[in-house]
């Protein structure tokens, strides 16, 4: 892998359950790592759903990059700052060697 291709930072997050003041489960998530990674678009879907919804879906799916980590996992996400754009990991796929990690992930409208 050449360095020069992972030009974009972004941070790897790792969900931590919390409580709100009335006890109950709030989304929360924390900042494991930040690294370089590349991100190439894949696909893009866009649906629209029946007719009684009237409403289209629009997804959009990432080949991420990042150098060889073996703490990455489905259940984290990506945060690509600059943009602000967050991303679901779908799938990771080791490269040649433990050089690199390629990640297929799902942009995730907030």
């Amino acid at each position: 892998m050449r360095a020069g291709s992972l030009r974009e930072r972004v941070a790897i997050q790792t969900n931590t359950p919390s409580q709100d003041a009335y006890g109950q489960p709030v989304e929360s998530w924390a900042t494991t790592a930040t690294v370089w990674a590349s991100i190439e678009a894949v696909t893009g879907l866009e649906r629209a759903m029946t007719s009684q919804q009237q409403q289209v879906i629009a997804e959009a799916v990432y080949r991420i990059t990042i150098r060889w980590r073996s703490s990455v996992s489905v259940k984290q996400r990506l945060v690509w700052t600059i943009r602000n754009r967050t991303f679901a990991i779908e799938s990771i796929q080791d490269g040649t060697g433990r050089h690199e990690i390629v990640l297929l992930c799902r942009e995730v409208q907030s």
